[in-house]
């Protein structure tokens, strides 16, 4: 079977998971009446489309692990974040660097008195989230994210907001309503995320009550909250980071400046009108050219993939002794502004001090490099955060230098 048979196999899954979710309503009508026009909820359709995508005792597994990094989660209700300190305790074992590790007696207790848990990038713990990700991402040609939320009875986790994406709501048990409040911001990008007053009540309401099994739309931009019944409540948010014109433009122009067709620079005031006109045809070749390079679906480079369980644990206790290598087909986009240098790939954004640049370029080049060799301004433990970020950040996979 060749990648291209993989591919096909994967937009076909990922169409028949979406059509099974929003049935009976026919995908056509999904994206043409509701398709970032409002809010829906789709009820029905056949009884087992949830069926062995999460379940409570998979929840439970995963919560009572003996070591559970803390950054996994987050602790809230609608008026508090709670600290880590207040639900973990700092690791100092010798072997690994500091981390905040789960208490789960205390995370239960502020569970018991009204806060929400919720498992972030869960598709990177539950091999059948991972899946289903997998399967949608391939279907919709642009990243799909999986959030956990577990809120217990008569509770809100999150005060009224909007997102910067669409969201697909899974109520995996109990039931929740939930309640939307209007767009007050059309079609927002990632640099318009919601900032507004999160205590404001809001009075003109519609009001969506989802059960086991239900499926929910939410449009980004769509001002929402949820709070859960008489019963504790599950439900799983999809993230559909759908990618817009901006988004576009703003990566080609990344990729732009890597090439060096595109450095041309803008005729002088004493040029001739000739030079001035070649220089705008030029433009419209680049322009088309740069169209041309993106696929259909999806922006220019597609993002990083989302690291397994596993490698989020090697990722935390990397060592001195590890090898790395920059990730296949990995072209950031650096820029440098006074003192600092980002580094951009696909939707990630790190940023490092210039004076680590030597450190960030061999771990760049292509070639496979312990972390005890680097070279530059950094200890041990600098050299071992450095590249934390930029595996975390998918720049960068582990090496084998053990393999034939």
């Amino acid at each position: 079977m060749t990648q291209n048979d993989l591919s096909v196999d994967a937009f076909k899954d990922g169409e028949a998971i979406f059509a099974q979710w929003v049935s009976p309503m026919s995908l056509g009508d999904l994206f043409t009446d509701i398709w970032a026009k409002q809010a829906h909820l789709f009820t029905g359709g056949p009884s087992e489309k949830l069926d062995g995508l999460l379940d409570e005792q998979a929840i439970d597994a995963f919560l009572g692990a003996d070591v559970l990094p803390a950054h996994y989660l987050k602790v809230v209700t609608a008026e508090h974040i709670f600290g880590r300190h207040q639900w973990a305790t700092l690791d100092t074992r010798r072997d690994f660097d500091a981390i905040h590790i789960v208490d789960q007696r205390r995370l239960f207790a502020l569970f018991g008195n009204g806060a929400t848990i919720i498992i972030g990038a869960a598709e990177g713990h539950f091999q059948p989230l991972k899946e289903c990700c997998d399967a949608l991402q391939a279907f919709f040609g642009f990243r799909v994210q999986a959030n956990i939320y577990i809120t217990p009875p008569n509770a809100q986790g999150l005060p009224a907001h909007y997102d910067d994406h669409d969201v697909i709501v899974a109520q995996i048990s109990g039931e929740k309503d939930w309640y939307i409040h209007g767009c007050p911001v059309s079609e927002p990008t990632s640099q318009q995320s919601y900032q507004g007053d999160r205590t404001t009540k809001h009075s003109d309401s519609q009001i969506y009550g989802l059960a086991k099994g239900d499926i929910f739309y939410v449009p980004r931009g769509w001002m929402h909250e949820a709070i859960s019944k008489a019963g504790h409540s599950i439900h799983i948010t999809f993230g559909l980071h759908q990618p817009m014109l901006c988004d576009v433009v703003a990566e080609l122009a990344q990729k732009a400046s890597a090439d060096q067709a595109f450095r041309l620079r803008r005729p002088l005031p004493i040029a001739s009108q000739d030079e001035r006109v070649e220089f705008s045809r030029k433009i419209s070749q680049l322009i088309e050219h740069a169209s041309a390079m993106m696929p259909y679906g999806g922006t220019v480079e597609s993002n990083p993939s989302t690291p397994s369980f596993l490698e989020v644990l090697a990722i935390e206790h990397l060592t001195i002794d590890n090898w790395v290598q920059a990730s296949p087909n990995c072209q950031p986009a650096i820029t440098h502004n006074n003192n600092e240098m980002n580094i951009a790939h696909g939707t990630q954004s790190i940023t490092f001090p210039k004076f680590l640049m030597p450190i960030v370029d061999q771990l760049l080049s292509g070639i496979p490099v312990q972390i005890s060799k680097l070279s530059g301004l950094a200890n041990s433990n600098g050299k071992i955060e450095i590249a934390q970020k930029m595996l975390r950040a998918g720049l960068l996979e582990f090496f084998d230098q053990d393999a034939p």
